[in-house]
């Protein structure tokens, strides 16, 4: 298998291998093998960008004002699942927690089990909806039949 590019018969370079001695591929399976590229590329980019919102701040209304949280991975998010569990282990308990309010200030900020639980939950929604969201793209770029589809899906 030589891994380099070739030449089809109008002459445009294609890239992929292409076996000693073996013939031009005909032109649907050079579409395929493109179409197929285009897909993996797009999925690729899509998964990135529901990887990287899933890692930003949030913000959620537990403590009755709008406060931003750290959403890091895996760091801020074992820690916030870490304080959801105790949350529910003791449902009396007190909760430090890293946040910033309407200033931009940073602080650790006390949270009840209960805010604590409201906090957790608001980031699990968000989460879940990108992954939906990512999900359902994914089902677009999978349908879709031209590479112009499959590169409108962002």
């Amino acid at each position: 298998m030589s891994s380099s590019y070739f030449k089809d018969p109008q002459g445009a370079i294609l890239y992929g291998d292409m076996p000693r001695g073996g013939s031009i591929p005909a032109q649907a399976e050079i579409d395929a093998y493109l179409l197929n590229q285009a897909r993996a590329t797009q999925i690729a980019t899509l998964s990135n960008t529901c990887s990287t919102l899933c890692q930003a701040d949030f913000i959620s209304n537990a403590l009755g004002a709008n406060y931003t949280y750290p959403s890091k991975f895996p760091t801020d998010q074992l820690n916030l699942d870490a304080q959801c569990t105790g949350a529910l282990n003791n449902p009396a308990g007190m909760f430090n927690t890293m946040c910033m309010d309407s200033t931009g200030k940073w602080a650790y900020v006390a949270h009840t089990a209960a805010q604590i639980k409201v906090v957790g939950e608001t980031n699990r929604a968000r989460i879940e909806a990108l992954r939906m969201n990512y999900a359902a793209k994914v089902a677009q770029v999978n349908s879709a039949t031209t590479i112009a589809q499959i590169q409108a899906v962002i």
